[in-house]
């Protein structure tokens, strides 16, 4: 036996067969089941291991909310190679910088991106592969097209990658200089998405919606759901008037959106008119939320909101504030505590001390927060010292 199973690609490889006729996947114009997004996500993986890409060999993704950013992350996934998501919103000096950066030596990227990454190809020379999303309007000399690795396989390539191999790559916000590369293994991002699942209260019988990029948090809550056998609504930008038809016709139960998204829906005039009922959890993060608007929406939707807070180093799941938290600070009259950021996770372990001395501080006093779980980075991809800087003689960061 090997230690194989504590791996996305184990995982993910039998949720995928598990579900087989359930729909997973429906984007605006596209629905696929487990056993086709299976199908199509092995094709992508081999066409990524005929082109010599395996384990820790990393992968850029730059796409929209598209089908084939969901395959290439499956892909990616079962050629058990190392993913690096980069934002839609990147600047073209801010992509070559972490395509530079993070020694990336293939980039898949969607039509709106074909032509700033094929004209970074003579300063990155360890790229070696750009494959691009052709809209009819053709591809630059030298970018293979994205169709050519789409199809269908009935199995993926026959790679096994190891619990500690990486599987992200991914970059901070880069708010004190320049985005540092932070390192995740097969292991910790595999507790991560089962983190998501028990913490988020996903289940199989789910419709999640999904507005936001793939390549932040959203695309961990698309793994949660695939691994539970949920359906997953994908759209690639937000509306509250189609956020709020979607809920309504499609029964949504489950949906993320950042406060000011909550803010648009709850002064949307059509939110009067819409049935929400269906919907269970409405997930919340990124920013805090007003306490006089939270309990506006507590009012609209019911007891649905759920908040997590994380980071790139801890992804997401720190703390959260859960369904029953909220709705127990507005019967008791402690709206106050509607500013919280909740208790830490199961897996877990926080504590607040002080910056100068590192001593553990009494509740209700401010200082430095320490945490780690069993999904906490690895390291800052080729930065020792701030690796050291971050990292507890625990394990955890700060």
């Amino acid at each position: 036996m090997t230690d194989t199973h504590r791996t996305l690609k184990s995982v993910f490889e039998k949720s995928l067969e598990k579900h087989a006729d359930r729909t997973a996947v429906r984007f605006a114009d596209e629905s696929l089941t487990y056993a086709e997004l299976d199908r199509r996500a092995n094709a992508v993986a081999r066409g990524l291991a005929e082109r010599g890409v395996g384990p820790n060999d990393r992968v850029a993704l730059v796409l929209t909310n598209t089908v084939e950013y969901l395959l290439a992350d499956l892909g990616v996934i079962k050629a058990g190679a190392t993913k690096i998501p980069l934002n839609d919103s990147l600047t073209a000096d801010e992509f070559e910088y972490m395509l530079s950066d993070s020694r990336a030596g293939t980039v898949v990227c969607g039509p709106e991106f074909v032509e700033t990454v094929a004209g970074m190809r003579d300063s990155l020379p360890r790229l070696e592969t750009v494959v691009g999303v052709d809209d009819g309007g053709g591809l630059p000399d030298g970018v293979e097209p994205f169709a050519a690795l789409d199809g269908e396989a009935p199995t993926s390539p026959d790679v096994l990658p190891a619990p500690a191999d990486l599987a992200g790559h991914f970059y901070t916000g880069g708010t004190t200089g320049r985005p540092k590369g932070v390192l995740h293994t097969q292991e910790g991002m595999t507790m991560n998405a089962y983190a998501h699942v028990v913490e988020l209260g996903i289940t199989g019988d789910e419709t999640l919606l999904l507005t936001t990029p793939l390549p932040h948090s959203a695309g961990v809550f698309l793994w949660a759901g695939l691994l539970t056998g949920a359906t997953v609504l994908v759209r690639d930008g937000f509306d509250s008037e189609t956020v709020l038809d979607l809920i309504e016709d499609r029964s949504v139960t489950w949906t993320f959106m950042v406060p000011t998204m909550i803010y648009r829906v709850l002064d949307a005039p059509e939110l009067a008119e819409t049935d929400t009922s269906s919907v269970e959890t409405l997930a919340y993060g990124a920013a805090p939320m007003t306490p006089a608007r939270l309990r506006e929406g507590l009012e609209a939707f019911g007891p649905v909101f759920l908040q997590f807070y994380g980071q790139t180093e801890v992804p997401n799941l720190v703390t959260t504030f859960g369904k029953r938290e909220h709705e127990t600070a507005v019967e008791r009259g402690r709206t106050e505590r509607l500013s919280s950021a909740g208790q830490p996770c199961l897996m877990a372990d926080v504590r607040v001390v002080d910056v100068e001395t590192g001593e553990r501080l009494p509740p209700g006093e401010e200082g430095e927060l320490l945490a780690t779980a069993p999904y906490v980075m690895a390291e800052y991809f080729e930065r020792p010292e701030a690796t050291a800087e971050t990292m507890t003689e625990a394990g955890g960061v700060h």
